[in-house]
Parts: structure tokens; sequence; C-alpha cells
């Protein structure tokens, strides 16, 4: 694989510094004969026994990093479909508040052909007729009420959401709070499986971009300031926590939990390690940064 790698640079006219040569030839030698501790991050173990400098070793995983694991994908079609949003949320500033509209902006008016209410009346049309037409006026003004139903029950969820969840739309992703649809369904004066089906498969286009409305629904932990902090926004803490330590001496699960507490959240460590690979972060051994 490395070998094609670089003869296919060469051959798309990219020509090959002696450097980058002996990354790609180091590379070969570190997955052929130290990939074990290579992925281990015991760089100074390769350093050793391959008889390589740590800025080799960087190098070489550098050019590890560019190799494709799935090179099938390179002749597939990975444009992915556009979310359209359901509904739109804007700010407005001149009143310090989030404004919620349905997204049907361009979607015609529904309703019954005043043709087929009239010809629903007429006593000059055949009775057998006037009765099959009234029947399916009838069935579709039950429809058309109940598509006007979803939306208003759609709009008086987000409406909910985003009181409960202004600080999301304020400050980001860690100040979203734990919310129940259950908590929701009680306020608004709706059953939690209709909360549920109203907010299945719908997206909001928000200041902070395009949002699946579901995410705002989340358990959480009990914080110092006794608001709750969603397990979304924990999440984000340690990954922020993570983001800013020191690579050179990168923090144990427990000094991240220490962290966090000193945040305001307590989380048990065998908690922060859940999240940590939920994020595809590694353990701290792996993530320690080994000077060239």
């Amino acid at each position: 694989m490395l070998q094609i790698d670089a003869a296919l640079a060469e051959r798309d006219g990219a020509v090959l510094s002696a450097e980058d040569r002996t990354a790609f030839e180091d590379a070969r030698v570190i997955v052929g004969a130290h990939w074990v501790d290579f992925l281990e991050n015991r760089l100074p173990r390769v350093e050793q026994r391959a008889q390589m400098s740590l800025a080799r070793i960087h190098a070489a995983r550098d050019v590890l990093r560019k190799l494709r694991l799935s090179p099938g994908r390179d002749v597939t079609d990975t444009d992915a479909r556009p979310v359209q949003p359901d509904v739109v949320i804007e700010y407005d500033a001149d009143r310090d508040r989030y404004v919620a509209a349905l997204a049907d902006g361009n979607l015609p008016v529904l309703r019954v052909s005043p043709v087929y209410e009239l010809m629903a009346k007429d006593s000059a049309v055949e009775a057998e007729t006037r009765e099959f037409v009234g029947t399916n006026v009838k069935a579709a003004e039950w429809l058309i009420e109940a598509l006007h139903h979803r939306s208003s029950t759609l709009l008086r969820v987000v409406e909910e959401v985003i009181a409960r969840q202004r600080p999301w739309f304020d400050e980001g992703p860690e100040a979203l709070r734990r919310l129940e649809m259950s908590e929701v369904a009680s306020i608004i004066g709706l059953s939690t499986g209709t909360v549920s089906r109203a907010v299945s498969g719908k997206w909001m286009q928000t200041p902070r971009g395009m949002v699946e409305l579901r995410k705002f629904f989340t358990g959480g932990v009990e914080t110092a300031d006794g608001e709750g902090a969603s397990w979304e926004a924990v999440r984000q803490m340690v990954r922020d926590t993570v983001d800013a330590e020191d690579r050179t001496h990168p923090l144990s699960d427990e000094a991240i939990a220490k962290r966090l507490e000193e945040r305001g959240v307590t989380i048990a460590r065998r908690t922060v390690v859940k999240y940590r690979e939920q994020l595809g972060i590694p353990s701290a051994r792996h993530r320690k940064s080994h000077g060239a």
C-alpha cells in the first residue's frame, strides 16, 4: 500500500523529495516490524528498536495518516443528501428572544376545491354523485385539519424547547440542559407519545446550524447550580477538557472527572471512560505526545 501510494504520487506529477521517500520507507518498516508498539504510542521503544529518530517517526506517522483505509470509496458517490429544515429559528435582537416559524413558505396552501364543495350541496347533481363527492370532501377537510394540528403541535413543542434550552442557543453545546419529553408534554397538555411523534425526524435551522429536534431531549446529571446538564453537554465538557490539556502530560480519566467536578458536574471515572470512548478520544497513554 505504501509503495503503491508513493508510485501513484509520482505518476500524478508529484516529485517526491528524499525526505518523502525516507518517510514512506520508515512507515513501511514501522507497519511491518513495530506496529503494536506504534499503536500503543510507545514511540521511545520504536525509536530504540528501529534505530529511528522521533522526527523520522513523526514524519512516518504523517504518511500513515494520509493512507486511505477504504480506497473503494474513491469510486462511490459520497455526497450526502441535504437536510431540509422543518422549522426555522431566528434571533430577534430587539426583543432578545428566539422566534420559531414553520419552514413551509414555499409550499402551496392545501384546500378543498370550491367546485366540489358546491357540487356536494347542489341538489341538481345526482344524489349518488353528490353523496360520493360529499364523503370525499369531508375526508379531505379532515386530512387538512389533521395536518394543521400536526404543524401546530410541532410549533408548540419547538417553542417550549426554545424556552427550556435557551442557554444552548446563547452559549452552545456545553449549555444543553437535560430535558425529558414527558416534561414538555405535561406543560403543553399533550401525551408523551404525541410529542415523540411530533419531533420524530424533524430538523431545525438555528443560528448555530442545522440541528435535529430530538437532540434537545436528553437525560443528564445534577449540577451545582441545580439546573442540570445533559449527557451531550457533559460529553462536550470532556472533549473540551482533553483539548485543553498538555499533551506531554495528558490527564487521566480520574483527573478529567475532577476537572468536571470543579465546573459543578460530578460524574464517576467510569462515566468519563464511557464518554471518552464514545467521542473516539484515546486513553491518556495513547494521547501522550513524545517530543520530536
